[in-house]
C-alpha cells in the first residue's frame, strides 16, 4: 500500500484544493492551514505513517515466526510488551492519515470526530475480515472444540463495533446538524443530494440495521457461514460508505466508472494476494505459543 499510494504523490491537485496554489490565494482558511496542508508536508506525514506501521507489523511477524522455533516464550513476551504502546501509537497516528488522506478533499470542512468514525469502521473491517478467514479456515483449525466459542465472541465484537460505528457516525451528523454551522452542513448537503440519498439509505440498512438484527441471536454468532455472510456485507457495504464519503467532493451526482471498480478490486486483489501468499507460508496458529498449546493438548486429550 505505501507503494501504491506514490502515484497519489503525483496528482495531489487533481485530489485536494490545498495543493491548487490559485484555491489556496481565494480562499482564507486554506491560507490559515498551508502551514499544514502542503504537498511536501503532506508526503513527509505519508511516509512516516507507512514506516510506522510497516515497521511494527514486520517486527511483530518476526517475532511470531521465531517463536514457531523455540519452545522459550520470550517472543510471545516481546510482542505482547511491543503491542502496549502500538495501541496508542497506531490510531494516533491513522488519526492524522485520515485526516490528511479523506478529510481535507473538502476546502473548509473538519470534524474533530471524523478519524474515530473511521477508526470505528478500520475496526469493524477487521473483525469482519478475520470472520471471513477462519469461516474459510475452520477446519484446519487444531482445536474445533473451541471455535464455537472463538466465532461467538468476534461476532460479539462485531456487533459492539457496529454499534459504536452507527453512534459515532450518527453524533456527528446529529451535532452538526443541531449547531447549523454552515461549513459543516454543506458536507452533509452534498452527501443528500439527488441520488445520493440512496447510498445513505443502504448504509443505515445493511451497515448498521441488518447486522445488528443478525448478531442480536446467539445461535447466528455461532454459526461461521451467517458470520462470513454478514463479514461480506459489512466489507461491501463500507466501501460505498467510503464512496459515499469521498466522491460527493467531486460530483454532484452518483457517477459510477469502470475505474471504480477497477481501482478496489485492482488494489484488494493486490493485497489479498500477498496476504493469501503469506498465509499459505506458515501455519494458521504460532508453533509453541503458550496462549495456544494448552488448548491444542486439551482438545487432543478430549479427542
Amino acid at each position: 500500500m505505501a507503494i501504491l499510494i506514490i502515484p497519489i504523490f503525483f496528482g495531489l491537485h487533481e485530489i485536494y484544493p490545498w495543493a491548487r496554489p490559485q484555491a489556496v490565494v481565494a480562499d482564507k482558511i486554506l491560507r490559515e492551514r498551508s502551514a499544514y496542508e502542503n504537498p511536501l508536508f503532506f508526503i513527509i506525514r505519508s511516509v512516516v505513517f507507512f514506516g510506522i506501521w510497516i515497521a511494527a507489523a514486520f517486527t511483530l511477524r518476526k517475532w511470531s515466526l521465531r517463536q514457531d522455533t523455540t519452545d522459550n516464550p520470550g517472543p510471545t513476551i516481546k510482542m505482547r510488551t511491543f503491542s502496549g504502546p502500538f495501541l496508542a501509537i497506531v490510531p494516533l497516528t491513522a488519526s492524522f492519515a485520515f485526516l490528511d488522506w479523506a478529510m481535507t478533499v473538502e476546502p473548509d470542512w473538519s470534524s474533530t470526530i471524523f478519524p474515530v468514525i473511521q477508526l470505528a469502521g478500520q475496526i469493524l473491517l477487521t473483525i469482519a475480515f478475520v470472520l471471513i478467514v477462519l469461516a474459510w479456515t475452520r477446519n484446519d483449525i487444531p482445536f474445533n472444540s473451541y471455535a464455537e466459542n472463538a466465532f461467538h465472541d468476534l461476532g460479539s465484537l462485531l456487533l459492539a463495533f457496529v454499534l459504536f460505528w452507527t453512534y459515532v457516525a450518527f453524533s456527528q451528523a446529529l451535532l452538526i446538524y443541531s449547531a447549523n454551522l454552515p461549513h459543516e452542513i454543506g458536507w452533509y448537503l452534498r452527501r443528500i443530494a439527488n441520488d445520493w440519498v440512496w447510498v445513505v439509505g443502504l448504509i443505515a440498512l445493511f451497515h448498521f440495521f441488518m447486522p445488528f438484527l443478525v448478531l442480536l441471536f446467539r445461535g447466528a454468532k455461532q454459526n461461521p457461514q451467517i458470520l462470513a455472510i454478514v463479514g461480506l456485507f459489512v466489507f461491501a457495504i463500507h466501501a460505498a460508505e467510503m464512496f459515499w464519503v469521498i466522491a460527493p467532493a467531486f460530483y454532484s451526482r452518483i457517477e459510477i466508472h469502470w475505474t471504480d471498480f477497477g481501482s478496489w478490486f485492482g488494489i484488494g486483489g493486490i493485497w489479498l494476494a500477498v496476504f493469501a501468499g503469506n498465509l499459505d507460508r506458515h501455519p494458521l496458529l504460532a508453533r509453541n505459543d503458550p496462549r495456544t498449546e494448552p488448548l491444542i493438548a486439551e482438545s487432543a486429550h478430549a479427542e
